[in-house]
């Protein structure tokens, strides 16, 4: 039995499918030839279709390659941005998972001095914390939504309206969150999603980013995605993860009654085994 979706979740019928159907369109997207442009109608349709499901404007969602990649592209690019104005301090979730924490420890290298946030007993940033440890310095602050681990999830509320009243951008990875909680980004940056989290293939991903919020580029070589993600973009994945996406979201409230009774279930046994445990 396969339990570990967390890490990845098997490809949903609804994905593969319309992954088949977006392979007929073999051109570059960036080609200016009607192959071309058929490939790029059917990139903006999935641009279009999960912005609209986020709220958010198409221009505001960038492909990329997964998580990771869209996580390192946040953390330093805002940071490489900003450091230009004389800010080098970054506020980093204690608990926040290694393509954040790792994309921030590389940036010390740079000068950068980078600050780790303290969890209280459930797990959760300190809200006060947050707002005694920026600085004037301070570039970003980087929370996930969801812990990928432990499940906790982080009062992002309250933690937005903290970065906004204190003038610094918030970075949340959103990945654990997707599929399970209702999206929501107002307050954020930038935001990190990934499609294999959620029914999708591995190898696609989606950085959120205002267009307010300003970027250093990681890769070079073309004009694509805003000019901040060069490389040609694939049509066929990025169509496969608005279908994972839709099914996830119609999924949702299902799955969380279901997960419900689970968790009721699990709890009892484990009630009856074990005696020393804590539940956050």
């Amino acid at each position: 039995m396969y339990l570990d979706y967390n890490a990845s979740t098997p490809v949903c019928p609804e994905a593969l499918r319309a992954f088949a159907e977006a392979s007929v369109f073999c051109g570059n997207p960036s080609s200016v030839h009607r192959d071309g442009q058929d490939a790029r109608h059917r990139l903006d349709q999935a641009r279009e279709g999960l912005a609209m499901m986020w709220k958010v404007a198409p221009q505001d969602l960038i492909f990329t390659s997964g998580a990771t990649e869209a996580n390192n592209l946040a953390v330093k690019g805002i940071a490489r941005e900003r450091a230009k104005a004389g800010k080098r301090h970054l506020l980093i979730g204690a608990a926040e998972h290694p393509s954040v924490m790792d994309a921030a420890l590389v940036l010390r290298a740079d000068g950068f001095e980078i600050e780790l946030l303290p969890l209280n007993s459930d797990g959760q940033v300190l809200a006060a914390e947050l707002a005694a440890r920026i600085r004037p310095e301070t570039a970003l602050v980087a929370i996930m939504a969801a812990n990928n681990e432990t499940g906790v999830i982080q009062p992002l509320t309250e933690i937005s309206q903290i970065c906004a009243d204190r003038g610094v951008p918030l970075h949340v990875d959103w990945v654990q969150g997707l599929g399970k909680l209702p999206v929501d980004l107002k307050g954020c940056a930038s935001a990190s999603f990934s499609a294999h989290k959620v029914y999708g293939p591995k190898g696609i991903g989606v950085l959120f980013l205002t267009r307010r919020t300003r970027l250093a580029a990681l890769t070079h070589g073309g004009p694509q995605e805003n000019n901040l993600r060069a490389g040609t973009e694939s049509p066929e994945l990025a169509a496969a993860m608005l279908a994972a996406v839709r099914v996830a979201e119609d999924r949702r409230a299902a799955d969380s009654s279901r997960y419900q009774k689970l968790k009721q279930i699990f709890l009892a046994e484990l009630k009856a085994r074990a005696a020393d445990w804590s539940l956050n």
